[in-house]
This record gives structure tokens, C-alpha cells and sequence, in this order.
């Protein structure tokens, strides 16, 4: 062998106390022993599977036979479920899921674990979790400005430019966050007046919104429409009443006006149409029948916005304080409040509702969070004559197309319960068939042609 090789023979000369000296690398093994061992975990340290998350499972105790008890489980009043039925309930709400989607369903790890609240729960209660949880989500801001996009006094639609991020904007949020605070700016110093003279920042802030033009009240009331449901500093009723209630120096100046006659000059006294509101948003209103009751002057509103509100379930208390003279109403996203409301409590309410508005031209139903079946649409639009004579948009933006309908049979109960795949869609589930809607319109006796807007 030739002698410029290297032999490697230093490492066989090296001591076994050198060895030992050396740390030994753990392995993942090792890592994942020893760190469930650390846990302070009373009885078994494995993890709990996912079927399992936040049930109360019947399992052996250790006691069982030195106590005597019979085969140490939990007692079946306290609520304990066998491991064995909670797994065949997590493979039923597992097969489920799959018919719903293209191709394997994902795991139950991925969606969201829903408690039963007994042995006797079974797995279409957690698929009907996931098909009412997305109605309580917040409604945004994009939902808001798209639910007035057909309107024609929309933001968008609007020759005023853009609000966002302007002076007037910011002014505006200002506004909206000290309208209802309470805290004192102004005491009188004499204690006859009581607490008429006391001014907290919200009241000094209402009384000087009437000041504003039209066209900056309507701006208000557009960017205020817009805010998100948990924004904190929401429109509230008298801060409605308050941006709607007239000018006083207008009035005095109107009843001077009146009671000189012999001054007067029609050309120095401004138009209504262009001192008074036209367009009305009241969006995420809990009860926005009891609001417009208590608006003075609705008879210039022409276009009205209801946006993810509640409406009462007796609808003749909304019809009863609506103007007659409305052109387009906006009913996006709303639901109805109430115990009782079913399918026919809604048809005569949009019957009477489609009565009364013999001049509206556009209705906008999209994405409803109730129970729309054909029902109601037939007593909504059938006859045509005596019915929205004058509509022309209807707008049912959200809603599935189904082929085969089963004329409004299928209530909105059992359409919760097919699995939700997109819980940001509200209305994932529920389809209506747009070939009846539309041979229903067309049998109708209608003289114009109504489009409806489905996407």
C-alpha cells in the first residue's frame, strides 16, 4: 500500500471514556416521549381524538373493583356517551359532508365541533349548527354597499364624488362617535332650569345637525348605512329623528313667509325637491316600522333601504307606515322577528305590501335570510294589475337556481339541514327555480316587462 494513503487508523486508537464523553443526539422519538410525560395529565397522556372534543364519554374507572360497582362507568343521568355512538355519529355527519363536495369531504378536524347536548342528539343537529351559525355573523361593510347597488340613489350611482377618505368623511365618523356622549360641556349656574340647561356634548351635537344642507345629510346617512353591525357608534333612533327633523331657522322663516303674502315672490322660495330628503337608508334596524312611524315627513321619500333589518312577522305594521309614494325599496338580507311566521302569514303580508305600492318600480329581495318559497312570490306578484303594477326590477341576487322546484313545499327548516360548505353565504342552501319565477311573472297579466336580476 502506498504510504501517501491515509489509513484512518488514529480512530481506532481513540478511548471509550472519549465516546461516553460525547452528547447523545435525542431523537423525535425521544423529543415526543418525553414531552407528553411532562404533561400534568391524570390517567391516560394521549391526546384526545377529535370525536371526542367536549363530549362527556363513558369509560372504565379504576375503582371499579375494589368499590364493587358494576363495571365502573358514569352514570347515564349525568349525560355519558358510550365512545362507540359518538364515533358512529362523527362516520354519519362524515358521509354527509362528502355528498355535498367534489370529492372527499375534509376532515371533521376542519370544521367547527359543535357539543351535543345529549345521548339523544344525533348528527343532523351539528350539520344544522353549521347552517344557522353563519346567519349570526356580522354583516360588512361590502354587504352593505352591495345591498343599495341597484338603487339609484346609491353611493355609486351618485354624481357627489366619493366619500372615502375625504375631510368630510372623517368629520362625519367624528360625529357619529359623540352622538349619543353623555358627558357634560355646559352647566348653567342658575338651578331653576333643572336639567334642560345641562349640555352633554350628544345634545349640543343633535341639535346642530338639522343646520346641515340636504345634500350633506344625505351623505350622512349614506355613510352611516355602510357600518359594519359591530361598529359601536350606530345610527340610533334619535339621532334619526334628529338629521331628519326640519331646520328651525327654515320654519321661522317659512311662517314669515306665510304670514306675509304680500311679500312673497315664488322664484326666492327653494323647491321640495331641494330642501327634503329622497333617499331613506335605515340598515340593521332591529324594528324599522316603529322608526318610520315616528318620521314626521315621509311623503318625499321615494326610495327606502331596509337592508339586513327585522321586520315585525304582522307585516300590516310596516305597510301601515310606509309612504304610498315609494318608487324603489331595498329588502336585502331581512329577516323577521317574532315566534310565529309561516308561509302563509308572509303571503298575505307581501300581498298587502304589493297593494299598497302601486308606484314602486323596483324591489329588491336579494340574499333573504327567510323562508322564500313560490307562495310568497305568487302573492307578491300574482295578478300584475292590482299587484307592483309599475315594477319593473326585481332583484333575487343569492339565490341557487333549481331546476325541479317542489312549489314551495320545502321548507327553510330542511334546506338548513344540507351541509353549508361557503359559511359566508347566507343562502348556500337555498334554491327556488327561476324558470316558475319566470312563467309566473309572464302569467302574471303584466303589460311591461319585468327584469329580474339574478346575479
Amino acid at each position: 500500500m502506498p504510504k501517501h494513503l491515509p489509513t484512518f487508523k488514529h480512530l481506532l486508537h481513540s478511548t471509550q471514556t472519549d465516546q461516553k464523553a460525547e452528547p447523545k443526539q435525542k431523537s423525535v422519538n425521544d423529543l415526543i416521549s418525553s414531552s407528553r410525560n411532562a404533561r400534568p395529565v391524570a390517567g391516560s397522556s394521549r391526546d384526545v381524538p377529535p370525536h371526542l372534543a367536549g363530549e362527556r364519554v363513558w369509560s372504565p374507572s379504576s375503582t371499579s373493583s375494589t368499590t364493587g360497582s358494576a363495571g365502573g362507568l358514569v352514570d347515564v343521568e349525568e349525560g355519558g356517551v358510550h365512545p362507540a355512538e359518538i364515533l358512529r355519529r362523527s362516520n354519519i355527519a362524515q358521509r354527509q359532508a362528502s355528498r355535498y363536495v367534489a370529492g372527499p369531504a375534509p376532515p371533521p378536524s376542519w370544521r367547527p365541533t359543535t357539543t351535543s347536548s345529549g345521548p339523544s342528539s344525533s348528527s343532523t343537529s351539528q350539520v344544522d349548527a353549521r347552517a344557522i351559525a353563519p346567519k349570526d355573523q356580522p354583516v360588512t361593510t361590502d354587504q352593505l354597499t352591495a345591498s343599495s347597488a341597484l338603487l339609484s340613489a346609491s353611493p355609486s350611482h351618485s354624481s357627489r364624488p366619493s366619500q372615502s377618505d375625504t375631510l368630510v368623511k372623517f368629520c362625519f365618523m367624528a360625529v357619529l362617535r359623540h352622538l349619543e356622549d353623555e358627558r357634560v360641556i355646559y352647566t348653567p349656574d342658575e338651578d331653576g332650569l333643572g336639567g334642560e340647561g345641562i349640555y352633554t356634548l350628544g345634545r349640543l351635537l343633535r341639535e346642530q345637525i338639522p343646520y346641515l344642507s340636504s345634500p350633506l345629510k344625505s351623505a350622512f346617512l349614506d355613510i352611516a348605512s355602510t357600518l359594519p353591525s359591530n361598529y359601536p357608534h350606530r345610527l340610533s333612533d334619535r339621532a334619526f329623528l334628529a338629521i331628519l327633523s326640519e331646520t328651525p331657522a327654515e320654519e321661522h322663516h317659512v311662517e314669515s313667509q306665510s304670514s306675509d303674502t304680500s311679500t312673497v315672490n315664488d322664484w326666492d322660495i327653494p323647491p321640495i325637491s331641494d330642501t327634503a330628503i329622497s333617499h331613506l337608508p335605515i340598515t340593521l334596524h332591529p324594528s324599522p316600522h316603529q322608526l318610520l312611524s315616528r318620521i314626521s315627513e315621509l311623503n318625499s321619500i321615494t326610495s327606502l333601504n331596509l337592508a339586513y333589518s327585522t321586520l315585525p312577522s304582522d307585516m300590516d305594521k310596516l305597510v301601515s307606515v310606509l309612504p304610498a309614494g315609494l318608487r324603489e325599496l331595498g329588502l336585502v338580507g331581512i329577516r323577521f322577528g317574532g315566534k310565529t311566521v309561516d308561509d302563509l302569514n308572509l303571503r298575505r303580508g307581501f300581498s298587502a305590501l304589493s297593494r299598497k305600492l302601486i308606484v314602486l318600480r323596483m324591489l329588491v329581495l336579494s340574499h333573504p335570510r327567510f323562508d322564500l318559497t313560490m307562495n310568497i312570490l305568487e302573492g307578491l306578484l300574482s295578478p300584475g294589475n292590482s299587484k307592483l303594477p309599475s315594477l319593473r326590477t326585481l332583484g333575487l341576487r343569492g339565490l341557487t337556481d333549481s331546476p325541479h322546484s317542489d312549489n314551495g313545499q320545502t321548507t327553510y327548516r330542511e334546506v338548513e339541514k344540507r351541509a353549508c360548505e361557503d359559511e359566508k353565504d347566507w343562502q348556500c342552501g337555498v334554491k327556488i327555480s327561476r324558470q316558475e319565477v319566470i312563467a309566473m311573472i309572464k302569467a302574471s297579466g303584466r303589460n311591461k316587462y319585468v327584469e329580474v336580476i339574478w346575479s
